[in-house]
């Protein structure tokens, strides 16, 4: 009877399942009366929009006929199942969500803070090698300077390379650029 309310998606019911002809469909599956010693069986389907999400079935150990309360309970309580189904399936993919999000963040805050720490590094060279030559320019020996330029031009360097970087990583990320493999 349960595969017969999955199968038709409507509330089903044998009073007699020893006697009840529609349960021998081989297509049904084996009902397995015998075995449970189920006489009489009431089915609903636990539906929510076009998805099926079980069945759900009251037996009886001896043959019974089920009356339209009977069966108007079992559809009501099919309906509130579906309800608290799907309640919990929402809730468990908030969840799912919100630790995904707490992760992405995670990486995002050790991101900025890997970030943040390589560009401060060229930078710091490059204020401070600035500071020096606007301080001492005239102690300087003009192979200091040299030097000094040559240090700011390969930080500078440096630092432009970082921030293309992060711009390559969100440009892919975002999926403005294609990787191909050569």
């Amino acid at each position: 009877v349960s595969d017969l309310a999955a199968r038709t998606r409507s509330t089903q019911w044998t009073e007699d399942a020893s006697r009840d002809g529609r349960l021998l469909d081989p297509d049904l599956g084996p009902h397995g009366a015998a075995e449970t010693g189920t006489h009489a069986a009431l089915s609903a389907p636990l539906e929510w929009g076009e998805e099926l999400m079980g069945v759900v079935t009251f037996h009886s150990s001896d043959p019974r006929v089920w009356t339209a309360s009977d069966i108007e309970l079992l559809e009501a309580a099919a309906r509130e199942v579906s309800v608290a189904l799907h309640h919990a399936h929402a809730y468990d993919h908030a969840v799912r969500t919100a630790a995904k999000l707490r992760e992405v963040d995670c990486m995002r805050r050790d991101l900025v803070s890997v970030v943040s720490h390589e560009l401060r590094s060229p930078m710091t060279v490059i204020a401070g090698i600035a500071d020096i030559l606007k301080r001492r320019l005239e102690q300087t020996t003009p192979e200091a300077r040299t030097e000094l330029v040559d240090i700011l031009g390969r930080e500078a360097r440096r630092f432009s390379r970082l921030v293309s970087q992060v711009l390559d990583v969100e440009a892919i990320e975002r999926g403005g650029m294609k990787l191909r493999k050569e």
